[in-house]
């Protein structure tokens, strides 16, 4: 956005046209258009523009496609991916990727599933990489974000480098050390000390959707507990010394902390309690007898040798459900049988990993192509940039014109240069990707018992919505709707007879 004469930029002008390309292809007429810029693929619940698409769709009930550019551009989470297609499915949609199509045969469901995760991946791996960025800038005291009040974002210039920092706030420094010297002394509340606040005149900065108004009591409250005005940096959990100035010395913000920690301690709990299991797990019992929500809450209670963990079921608090208390490690140990019977036979990677190779084989002959063309095509572009440009300088034709022809040169170079660098890279990514994720699912239960707890929340997660548990089994399960779209597709596969084993591979029944 912002960086070519077209208003809408370059990116989103390519990707219509990428998608009219499309549209034709499947003669298909284009009905509506949906734009949403500078919008984060992330979640699409917070998308506004996506989401009046999905109930335009379900309002007109007779549209064939949602022709998107990627499937990474329209969704980052798998999860969110699998919903969504299946929702539109049910209105006879059918989400369409320019780059991708595969058609609708349930091994192409299964490849685009397993793309989705492939997108979610590079995404959180992105956010990996930036996390990692941000705690080295933490690490070597810069600030992350934008400045707190009492602070000035600055950019200065060191040894011919451009580097951000911040520096004291000559208008609003003063006033945040007066608010903490006046709260370490133990006679000003909160609402007492906004009110004082207010009429010492410290304010916000303002910016280009807020003016300048004075803190309100939860941002004095978060000013008052946040050590970066002792010069400290905070990142996960880890302080580091800053390079900005402190406004307030130690002394005085501990004693602002005591006197928060007094004042916040009634009915506080000091002990809190964790499990990578916790809140995954219902109560099978309950489910059998109707009641499909109870959870199972994790305990701690302390005896002779220390703390016993265990999971209990919340009706058996209230008196109602039977199930008995489950020692931690049994529960875990019950979880770790269980994905032993999740595994899928080798006959059915194969087919989907040779079905994959195929595609991508065959998408490899138009990339060629149309790197081709896309070549041929640039050199014309020079040359037609080039007589503008003599033109111009000839004083034959007005800027005006000459900046409507470039721009449209422009949004078709960056088209053509896409084309022209197209390769079967991120397919082949993808498929060294399924054909692991494959090798995984024929043995769930090794990948999971090796994982660490952090890792095993996440395939609970991946795998289940909801995991209920009797005594020493794992009884009725709700799966996610990405796996319960692989465990379709399996089905589907077994269903089908017309299919043969992969040479190599015995038939599973």
């Amino acid at each position: 956005m912002n960086t070519d004469y077209d208003p809408e930029g370059i990116s989103i002008p390519a990707q219509r046209e990428a998608g009219l390309r499309k549209g034709a292809a499947l003669e298909a007429d284009l009905v509506r258009e949906f734009i949403e810029p500078g919008r984060s693929g992330t979640s699409v619940d917070k998308r506004p523009v996506f989401q009046e698409m999905l109930a335009w769709l379900k309002e007109q009930g007779d549209i064939d496609y949602v022709i998107v550019y990627t499937f990474s551009r329209a969704f980052r989470n798998a999860v969110d991916a699998g919903i969504t297609k299946r929702t539109l499915r049910k209105y006879g949609t059918r989400v369409v990727s320019t780059t991708l199509d595969l058609g609708e045969s349930p091994e192409s469901s299964m490849i685009e599933t397993i793309m989705h995760a492939v997108d979610q991946y590079q995404s959180e791996q992105s956010g990996a990489d930036i996390r990692y960025k941000m705690s080295q800038k933490a690490i070597k005291g810069g600030t992350l974000g934008r400045a707190r009040i009492g602070y000035l974002n600055r950019t200065e210039e060191f040894d011919g480098r451009t580097v951000r920092t911040v520096v004291l706030d000559p208008q609003r420094a003063p006033l945040v050390r007066r608010v903490f010297k006046l709260f370490a002394s133990d006679e000003y509340s909160i609402p007492d000390l906004h009110a004082e606040a207010e009429r010492l005149g410290l304010t916000t900065r303002p910016t280009k959707r807020w003016p300048e108004r004075t803190p309100s009591e939860n941002q004095l409250r978060a000013i008052l507990a946040d050590p970066y005005y002792i010069g400290l940096v905070t990142y996960e959990g880890q302080q580091y010394p800053g390079r900005h100035e402190a406004i307030i010395d130690a002394a005085t913000f501990q004693k602002v902390q005591d006197i928060l920690a007094v004042r916040a301690r009634r009915g506080s709990r000091n002990r809190v309690t964790t499990h990578y299991l916790r809140g995954q797990l219902f109560c099978e019992r309950c489910y059998q007898s109707g009641r499909p929500e109870t959870r199972l809450i994790f305990t701690e209670s302390k005896g002779n040798g220390g703390y016993y963990s265990y999971y209990v079921c919340r009706m058996k608090q209230e008196g109602i459900c039977d199930l008995p208390v489950l020692p931690v490690e049994s529960v875990e140990q019950v979880i770790i049988n269980h994905y032993a019977t999740e595994r899928m036979p080798p006959g059915f990677s194969a087919t989907v990993s040779d079905q994959a190779r195929e595609a991508i084989l065959e998408d490899r002959k138009d990339f060629d192509v149309r790197r081709r063309n896309a070549t041929k095509r640039l050199r014309e572009l020079d040359t037609q940039e080039e007589r503008l440009i003599d033109l111009a300088a000839d004083g034959t034709l007005q800027s005006g014109k000459l900046r409507e022809r470039l721009k449209k040169l422009a949004v078709e170079r960056v088209r053509l240069t896409d084309d022209q660098q197209a390769s079967t890279e991120v397919l082949t990514q993808g498929l060294e990707v399924l054909n692991a994720v494959l090798h995984l699912l024929e043995d769930p239960q090794a990948m999971y018992k090796a994982a660490a707890d952090a890792t095993r929340r996440r395939i609970n997660s991946a795998f289940y919505d909801a995991l209920y548990i009797s005594r020493d089994a794992v009884g009725h399960v709700e799966r996610t709707t990405v796996f319960a779209e692989v465990i379709s597709s399996y089905q589907e596969h077994r269903a089908d007879g017309s299919r043969t084993p992969h040479p190599g591979h015995e038939q599973t029944p």
